[in-house]
C-alpha cells in the first residue's frame, strides 16, 4: 500500500537570517523527498523576498560551501515549491509585489489558510 506523503506549509514571520535560511532549508529537503510543501512569508517576512536583498551572513555560508538563501529560493523554485509573500507585509515594508524575486506570488493569510487542508503546518 503506498501511501501520498502528507503536504507541508511552512509560514516564515520573521526576517532573521538563520530563521529564513532554516525554513528555507526545511521546505528544499522536504520537497527533494517528494513531499508537497508551500512557503508563506508573513508580515516583515518578506523583506527575505526582496529581489535585491543581500545578506550579510551568506558569506561564511559561501566561504563553507553552503547554500545561501539565495540559492535555497531556488533550489525551492527548481523543486516547485510555491512561495507567497503576505500582500499586508508588501504593503506595511513599502516593497510591493514588483520588488519582489521572480516567481514570488502574493496572497493573504486566509488564503494560504484555506489551502491547508490536512497539510502539516510549520512556523518559523
Amino acid at each position: 500500500m503506498s501511501l501520498l506523503p502528507r503536504a507541508l506549509n511552512i509560514i516564515v514571520m520573521a526576517d532573521d537570517h538563520a530563521q529564513v535560511h532554516g525554513a528555507l532549508s526545511l521546505a528544499a529537503a522536504a520537497a527533494a523527498l517528494g513531499r508537497p510543501v508551500r512557503m508563506f512569508f508573513q508580515g516583515v517576512a518578506v523583506r527575505a523576498l526582496a529581489e535585491h536583498r543581500n545578506w550579510a551572513d551568506d558569506s561564511a555560508l559561501e566561504a563553507e560551501g553552503a547554500p545561501t538563501i539565495s540559492d535555497l529560493l531556488t533550489q525551492c523554485s527548481e523543486l516547485q515549491v510555491p512561495v507567497s509573500a503576505c500582500e499586508t507585509g508588501l504593503h506595511v515594508t513599502g516593497i510591493g509585489a514588483a520588488g519582489l524575486r521572480p516567481g514570488i506570488e502574493t496572497e493573504g493569510l486566509i488564503a494560504f489558510l484555506a489551502h491547508q487542508s490536512d497539510a502539516e503546518l510549520v512556523t518559523v
